[in-house]
């Protein structure tokens, strides 16, 4: 046979083909069954001795200088001490170097990153794990031993064991839950103050951010109590602790500063009276009243303007009358002259 040549990286004892497996020996270096001129030729490939190149291990990303898992340059996936690995062991979490870290201690079947980190806040005792810590969206923040209570502001509850929900995996198990946002402490999820200790005010039997209208917060209580009845906004109990008066203003000084607010004005100051640049009419002693004042100016006012208008649509209809009433004499006067 003609112009048949080996592989040139096939020794001199020939080959029964073409191709770089076809060679019965090497010239070279051994891949498998591939003659090649040196194991740095090819990417994850490391030398083995006696002329033999070998492939890295499979967990490897690229080079390595030995066999098997722990002599790889870079890890494919995380290492586990010398080892390169597919995924940390169950006691162990993968930090963002891709390095397999030991777990908290009262980490029972492996975390997360952040659970490890927020773990790390509560005390060390036993190895028995009791709780899990689950945040507002059932997303586990650590573990708890088990004579350690639940953090503040979370709460004790039992997991159904048929739960099909986000905590089907804790079924069967104890877990703290986070209490509602309003509630400092709590012994289940909700405002009502038998089960939540208010973050802020409480009103009537629920736990609130702020105090509603016409309720003013008592800071020493924490409790939002109504305002009297004559009260716009309040700042105390009273009547004279009033912001501003449904009705009407007694002021219990000259400056006019300080005052009750009640329904009706009393006997001692019975005028009741109104200025434009203020907010609530007022009780006094004498004088007419402003209110009465400006009725009556009201009045003037209009009976003069009603007058008026009457007055202008009169003249204005005995114009019109007078015009027409000429216009039609001067068309007679003119007839009659024709006639003559």
């Amino acid at each position: 046979m003609r112009g048949l040549v080996c592989y040139d990286q096939c020794s001199e004892d020939g080959c029964w083909g073409p191709r770089t497996n076809d060679c019965l020996s090497c010239n070279g270096y051994r891949l498998d069954d591939e003659c090649i001129e040196n194991c740095t030729i090819r990417t994850g490939v490391y030398y083995a001795g006696e002329r033999t190149c070998k492939h890295c291990h499979e967990e490897c990303d690229g080079e390595c200088f030995g066999p098997g898992p722990s002599n790889c340059t870079k890890c494919r996936n995380v290492r586990d001490g010398p080892y390169c690995v597919a995924k940390c062991p169950v006691t162990k979490y993968s930090d963002d170097g891709g390095e397999c870290k030991l777990c908290h201690e009262n980490c029972l079947n492996g975390a997360h990153k952040s659970e490890v980190i927020q773990s790390s806040i509560w005390k060390k005792s036993t190895k028995s794990l009791i709780l899990k810590v689950v945040n507002v969206l059932f997303r586990d923040e650590c573990c708890l031993k088990e004579e350690e209570p639940c953090p503040d502001g979370y709460y004790i509850e039992y997991v159904n064991p048929r739960e099909e929900g986000p905590l089907k995996s804790l079924a069967g198990k104890l877990v703290c839950r986070k209490c509602h946002k309003l509630c400092k402490t709590c012994t289940s999820y909700g405002v009502h103050i038998s089960m939540c200790e208010c973050m802020n005010y409480s009103s009537g039997q629920q736990c609130t951010a702020e105090c509603p209208r016409d309720h003013y917060p008592n800071q020493i209580s924490r409790r939002c109590i109504k305002c009297a009845s004559e009260c716009r906004g309040c700042y105390g109990p009273t009547a004279a602790n009033c912001r501003a008066c449904r009705n009407y203003r007694v002021y219990l000084d000259e400056n006019q500063t300080v005052f009750n607010c009640t329904a009706s004005c009393p006997l001692d100051k019975p005028v009741k009276v109104l200025i434009d640049n203020m907010e609530d009419p007022f009780c006094s002693i004498d004088g007419p009243t402003a209110l009465e004042i400006y009725e009556i100016k009201n009045n003037i006012e209009a009976v003069f303007g009603g007058s008026v208008g009457c007055i202008v649509v009169l003249l204005v209809f005995l114009a019109m009358f007078s015009y027409f009433w000429l216009h039609r004499a001067k068309r007679k006067e003119n007839s009659m002259k024709l006639r003559m």
